[in-house]
């Protein structure tokens, strides 16, 4: 039996002891296993299906399930709301000798992200409590500016953290610059555009491109419409298997090579997406999906271009 609890994005799936799926929808689900694994809690993802389909993931092997601990050393985190961006005045910080725990940040300047809706921006003057739960470390070149006063642009986006799936309003200190005499620098002390130009789409350029026959990808469609493999409905679901059988060409026998929490958007929209693969063994960092059929949540996913490891 998989028991819900906490919260459901962006609708609501019905799931009964059977695992069929009672409403369609696209959700993510924070859920707890109850008989063999009781206990083990974690994150689900669940593409469009249609009433009567039949949910079979392996509940006991689900590549969803987190450390039940709740350890954030891999930050484990799954995002539940768009991406924003905003660049803000440190306020407060919460700090040890060897960890950034959160910031509170007064906004000065919405910073707009390609495919953006105009309203989705918080406020100047708005003060913002970002969880970072991160080693200094990563902080790198600006870990001395990270103080009352300065002046940063962060990355934030709503995230579930494992185990019990408390939705906060969270940051990577990877995604984060710092601004000094009107330029922006990332944590390895090099300056950065904060909207990269190269793609009007994609935040960034893809360094390989990958061909597609979009024949063959209109058929992929209607097989999805008709109910068929709805895992193409979701870009992380598409990059785990695309990386998968580049790691594994002949096949991938039991579980995937790459594993869910392995995974991170870095950008989602209704048409374009960016997934960062992290992992030594994986021999790709990013990968670059579009809807190149149909732009909106019944459309699939398509790699279009990759950034080698």
């Amino acid at each position: 039996m998989l028991t819900t609890f906490g919260f459901i994005t962006p609708m609501t799936a019905g799931i009964d002891e059977t695992g069929k799926i009672i409403e369609t929808s696209t959700a993510t689900i924070v859920f707890t296993l109850q008989g063999k694994g009781k206990g083990q809690k974690g994150l689900l993802t669940v593409p469009a299906l249609k009433p009567g389909g039949i949910f079979n993931q392996d509940k006991d092997k689900s590549q969803n399930n987190v450390n039940a601990t709740g350890n954030t050393g891999n930050k484990n985190w799954q995002v539940v709301a768009r991406t924003r961006r905003v660049q803000g005045t440190i306020l407060k910080l919460a700090v040890t000798s060897d960890e950034l725990k959160s910031i509170v940040l007064q906004v000065t300047k919405n910073i707009q992200l390609p495919n953006d809706p105009a309203d989705s921006y918080y406020e100047a003057g708005q003060t913002l409590e970002i969880i970072f739960n991160e080693s200094l470390k990563n902080a790198g070149s600006f870990q001395e500016r990270l103080k009352q006063g300065s002046d940063f642009v962060v990355t934030v986006a709503q995230y579930a953290i494992p185990p019990d799936g408390k939705v906060v309003l969270g940051a990577y200190l990877k995604d984060t610059l710092y601004m000094q005499n009107g330029k922006y620098y990332d944590s390895q002390g090099q300056e950065q555009d904060i909207l990269p130009s190269s793609d009007l789409q994609f935040l960034t350029k893809p360094q390989d491109v990958v061909p597609v026959d979009l024949e063959i990808t209109k058929n992929d469609q209607k097989s999805v419409d008709e109910g068929h493999s709805p895992w193409q409905l979701d870009p992380v679901q598409v990059t785990m298997t695309y990386v998968s059988l580049r790691i594994s060409p002949n096949g991938v026998k039991g579980e995937f090579p790459v594993k869910w929490e392995n995974l991170r958007a870095i950008q989602n929209t209704q048409k374009v997406a960016i997934i960062e693969v992290e992992g030594d063994s994986t021999p790709i960092r990013k990968v670059y999906l579009k809807r190149l059929v149909k732009q909106d949540n019944t459309g699939i996913w398509s790699v279009v271009g990759y950034d080698p490891a």
